[in-house]
């Protein structure tokens, strides 16, 4: 008997191929482009600021490739680190609920949305993953809400990822009031948005793990009906005795619910 050899299975090709894209992409970054290719491509501009360069050029490819490829791009490793992690926890889950195209549909639509207003409304420019990684934990947890219960554990995951963003935002570190923390965390406000559109979107969609279980709910179904003909009683007086089950249920034949006596046992 030959001994069962273990393989390698790329089970989630969103996922994945979205994790390995995020790592060269810094990689190069890093060591070959010295830190121009992310500011080529990579980075979504943010909006136009008067008497000041490095705004959104609605003239220029560049600055449209950013706004979709913007989530590939990281500005340290310690953010590359944490994106792609909970991408990778998150991310397995919800593509096997909902399948690849769905997930990928997601992902354009939260990246998107996140492009557009930071190109609009926000003065810092956005890279990285945060949109994609709140969208997905919102998404994780809209599943339990639809079971009419609140997921504690999500919820605390998505109140410190939130709080880690907006300490981590550029303004965060200076002590120079609400109001001026409050609008060095207009890419995190963005992103947030841009997340809970994603997973509007994708709670709307009918999931691809409940329509086949469906399916295959609905097929046990008929197959208990054909091959379950008998059912034993549990009456303490006809503990042995075997009823016909009638294959047709809520047909009028009386004669499948006659008791056929098959025998008994007496404790004398």
């Amino acid at each position: 008997m030959g001994k069962k050899s273990f393989s390698l299975k790329y089970d989630s090709p969103l996922v994945l191929s979205f994790a390995i894209l995020s790592f060269v992409v810094f990689v190069l970054d890093c060591f070959a482009f010295k830190g121009k290719l992310v500011d080529l491509c990579f980075v979504c501009k943010g909006a136009p600021v008067p008497e000041t360069s490095g705004g959104f050029d609605f003239s220029s490819p560049a600055c449209y490739l950013g706004l979709i490829f913007h989530i590939f791009g990281n500005s340290s490793w310690q953010n590359l680190f944490v994106d792609v992690s909970f991408v990778l926890v998150f991310g397995k889950i919800l593509e096997e609920r909902y399948g690849t195209a769905i997930l990928g549909l997601m992902f354009f639509a939260t990246t998107l949305v996140s492009g557009v207003l930071t190109a609009c409304l926000s003065p810092f420019p956005l890279t990285g993953a945060r949109e994609i990684v709140l969208m997905m934990i919102i998404l994780a947890s809209l599943v339990e809400v639809s079971k009419k219960q609140i997921p504690l554990t999500y919820s605390l995951i998505l109140i410190l990822y939130i709080s880690l963003q907006m300490c981590n935002s550029q303004v965060a570190a200076k002590n120079s009031g609400f109001s001026v923390f409050m609008q060095g965390n207009i890419p995190v406000f963005i992103c947030m948005a841009a997340g809970i559109c994603g997973s509007l979107f994708g709670f709307m969609v009918a999931p691809k793990k409940s329509r086949a279980s469906a399916k295959d709910s609905e097929k046990t179904e008929k197959k208990s009906e054909t091959k379950e003909f008998y059912s034993i009683s549990d009456d303490e007086d006809d503990l042995y005795t075997r009823t016909p089950k009638n294959p047709y249920p809520g047909s009028k034949k009386k004669n499948f619910h006659k008791e056929e006596e098959i025998g008994s046992i007496s404790l004398d």
